[in-house]
């Protein structure tokens, strides 16, 4: 009996150039928001105490539990001028590390009115004036103190409507991709919406076209084609974008241009691009759509497509079909080249004094198109050269 045993030639891997293309590796800083009762949800024990955590003062004025003008969830504050400038709320933070970033943001409706950050030496940045709608207001610190004050207040006549606060430390929320954005709270680890594994990211527009990224900087060959694989969806109305730096010339390869994946079903995309020449460093940025909606952005890869991967040769299961033969001597069509489908371990006998093998009529054998293969006979009395002719399929018939 003898073994005629046929291999398939499987390349490895093109190399990842990307790292933490999953998003499953969490920074130092993930964001927060420190502030208590945010969104002015959940109200306060009565009487002055309109809200819980915040320190409602209503002076000459009110301050009222909003339930039909709101931005998000069911409640807002609003504040109604009084006969001075002595209707404020008052949020804080006690254990401020200092000398970090934080970054503050607030949405109003009416007016006029003023918002302040403070902390123990005094107001460290304050806006005022009126919005028509809803508006987002944002400001950037860096603590002096330990204690941080947020002030709201109706500085006019008339009514201000204040919700969904926040104040959030640091930005590093994915290790090795960069994380830009006008605040914070834009950029967010999500692990309620994900393609694989535990997170994606999730990037909101902050309405100004790029100002809400990540960003990560790999090491390329200069004129190889390179393949970007992102899963990405929007939120029914808007799209993720991306685009990709050319660092070493200083010049873009692929400007900031759309994904096309407004729906919220996750859509894998593919791009490929050359790098020119001298190129040996580039930047992928993926970005939030240029208006307000949100974008997610999962399991992201980039590989070197010119890349000569290692390989090797792994032996075939039997997968034979029609049935499963015996190969034996001196068959009609008896030739080595008649193999042209195949795959897995063929077994036939040897009887005689020639050994020019056959493939029996009624059986049918086949490799996928393009698919490289080797075939190698192995006996305990015969070399390979006395048992198969063409064993290496280079002669054609």
């Amino acid at each position: 009996m003898t073994i005629l045993t046929v291999d398939q030639y499987i390349p490895d891997e093109p190399t990842e150039l990307l790292t933490n293309g999953d998003f499953e590796t969490l920074g130092t800083d993930v964001a927060t928001n420190l502030f208590g009762n945010p969104g002015f949800e959940t109200a306060g024990a009565g009487g002055n105490d309109i809200f819980a955590i915040w320190d409602d003062q209503k002076g000459s004025g009110v301050i009222a539990n909003e339930t039909t003008i709101v931005h998000g969830g069911g409640h807002a504050s609003k504040l109604t001028y009084g006969t001075g400038w002595d209707t404020s709320q008052y949020n804080a933070i006690y254990d401020a590390v200092i000398g970090e970033t934080y970054q503050f943001t607030i949405w109003v409706k009416g007016g006029p009115y003023y918002v302040a950050l403070s902390d123990g030496l005094g107001v460290m940045d304050f806006d005022s004036g009126t919005a028509s709608d809803w508006t987002r207001l944002t400001e950037t610190i860096v603590a002096t103190h330990a204690t941080v004050y947020c002030q709201l207040t109706i500085s006019g006549a008339g009514s201000v409507y204040y919700d969904d606060a926040t104040l959030v430390a640091g930005g590093d929320w994915f290790g090795t991709w960069i994380d830009l954005a006008a605040t914070y709270i834009d950029i967010a680890a999500d692990a309620a919406n994900v393609h694989g594994g535990v997170y994606a990211v999730k990037v909101t527009g902050d309405g100004g076209a790029g100002s809400v990224r990540v960003r990560q900087d790999v090491t390329v060959i200069a004129e190889h084609t390179h393949r970007l694989t992102v899963w990405t969806h929007g939120d029914n109305t808007y799209s993720g974008e991306y685009s990709i730096y050319d660092t070493t010339n200083a010049a873009w390869i692929t400007p900031q241009t759309t994904l096309g994946v407004y729906g919220s079903i996750w859509i894998e995309k593919e791009i490929e691009f050359e790098t020119p020449a001298g190129c040996v460093a580039i930047s992928v940025f993926l970005y939030a759509p240029t208006s307000v909606g949100s974008a997610w952005f999962d399991d992201v890869s980039l590989v070197d497509l010119d890349e000569v991967p290692d390989a090797h040769w792994v032996p075939l299961d039997d997968v034979l079909l029609n049935p499963k033969p015996q190969w034996n001597r001196g068959l009609p069509g008896a030739d080595i080249t008649d193999l042209v489908a195949n795959t897995g371990i063929l077994t036939f006998d040897r009887e005689g004094a020639a050994y020019t093998l056959g493939l029996p009529e009624d059986a049918e054998l086949g490799f996928h198109e393009g698919t490289k293969i080797r075939a190698m006979a192995t006996t305990g009395e015969y070399s390979t050269t006395e048992l198969v002719v063409n064993g290496g399929f280079e002669v054609l018939a």
